[in-house]
């Protein structure tokens, strides 16, 4: 060798741990100084490690009378018969502390609690950077004033609530796919709207503060946006809330139905904007040729249940109508129309509240030339009867209002 210091070193990797080499390799010439170049592919993951456990007590339950109950054994012990001096001031808190502790671990024992993540499971790599993205464009935009930030902002905001809404729906579409029994599936449908007791409270809160939070910000807007801009706008971007899965909302109690109906006057009020506080907004919604939420919902019930039964898809709700059309019946009744479906009364509450059995009932009321039959066009008969059905024109004559056209029918 050339004599120099290297002559005397050895080549070599030194690892705490084996088994993290996950590869090695050695050049086959040497690679300076007559040394060899050894690369190593090493594990340098660390492991988390648990976090260490906690225990909270729990005093719902605790009453006073049990403290001082548990407290009393405890408490009238005779201080030890020595001089004042020796019983000092610190031996009486510990005395104190530890009795009261001992009390608490009586009465209200500690319990182990489970930690759990802050993030959602469905909050991947992608969305993280996504919201990194945001928030440095709206840090950008606070800093420097610039429109096109603003619009870049806006941009990135609407794509990460585009994706949180694709990435959860997929997550519950997966974890309901997976659930092995009945129980794990009605508890991943309990996480999303529905409570313990499967009502629709849950629900229709979400509903109202989306409807509450966008005529809020309507409402910056209303001096100078016309009384027609103000229908469309509402009709854009409020009433599909109202509208969203209409088929399976045929269970809703009184309270809720009133609730999901003062959300639609309040719409109403925003659309006039001079309505008195003490009159009614039934004229001026049928001004606007609306129906109420309720005859709204028997409408698109109507329609989807007409859909499914022409394309008869999918199955398992096809199944559920049995169409009479064209049939001669076999007790021929002057006095009313003959039914379109089959009817057959229900037996159980849950039953007479179902999808079908309630669209069965409304599809046989509404009168001809309705039809169910394939090759028809779309039934525009179907608004025009259930808003007969409580539509008063005396009211709308009374405030002088005009009906219009209704809001797109589908």
């Amino acid at each position: 060798m050339d004599g120099s210091l290297h002559e005397s070193c050895i080549d070599l990797c030194m690892v705490r741990d084996v088994g993290s080499v996950l590869a090695h390799t050695k050049s086959l010439i040497p690679f300076a100084a007559g040394h060899d170049l050894i690369t190593m592919n090493y594990n340098l993951s660390r492991t988390i490690p648990s976090p260490p456990p906690r225990f909270i007590r729990s005093w719902r339950n605790v009453t006073p009378a049990a403290i001082n109950i548990a407290l009393s054994p405890l408490l009238n012990v005779p201080a030890p018969a020595t001089r004042e001096n020796d019983y000092s001031l610190e031996q009486l808190v510990s005395t104190i502390t530890s009795a009261i502790i001992s009390a608490a671990d009586h009465v209200a024992p500690l319990r182990p609690v489970r930690l759990t993540a802050h993030h959602k499971p469905w909050v991947d790599c992608e969305v993280r950077r996504l919201m990194h993205a945001r928030d440095r464009a709206y840090r950008r935009f606070r800093r420097c004033h610039r429109n096109s930030d603003l619009v870049q902002y806006k941009a990135l905001r609407a794509k990460v609530r585009s994706t949180l809404d694709t990435k959860k729906n997929m997550y519950y579409a997966a974890k309901m796919e997976d659930s092995s029994s009945p129980n794990a599936l009605w508890r991943t449908l309990r996480s999303l709207v529905l409570n313990s007791t499967l009502n629709w409270d849950s629900h229709i809160s979400s509903i109202s503060s989306k409807i509450h939070y966008s005529l809020y910000s309507l409402r910056y807007h209303r001096n100078s946006l016309t009384r027609h801009l103000r229908q469309r706008l509402v009709q854009a971007l409020i009433l599909p809330h109202l509208d969203y899965a209409a088929a399976v909302l045929t269970s809703l109690t009184v309270e809720q139905e009133l609730r999901l109906q003062r959300l639609q006057n309040a719409c109403i009020r925003f659309i006039y904007g001079n309505i008195p506080r003490t009159e009614h907004v039934t004229p001026y919604r049928l001004a606007l040729g609306w129906l109420s939420v309720k005859r709204r919902r028997d409408q698109l019930m109507v329609l989807q249940a007409r859909k499914i039964i022409i394309s008869n898809t999918p199955s398992c709700l096809a199944t559920r109508f049995t169409l009479l059309e064209g049939q001669e019946p076999a007790r021929r009744v002057t006095r009313r129309l003959p039914p379109r479906l089959d009817y057959s009364s229900a037996n159980t509450s849950t039953l007479q509240r179902s999808f079908s059995h309630t669209t069965t009932k409304l599809i046989n009321s509404i009168p001809s030339p309705f039809s169910l039959q394939p090759n028809t066009p779309n039934p525009r008969f179907s608004y025009d009867t259930i808003s007969s059905l409580s539509r008063r024109q005396n009211g709308c004559s009374a405030v002088e209002l005009r009906i219009s056209h209704p809001y797109p029918f589908h």
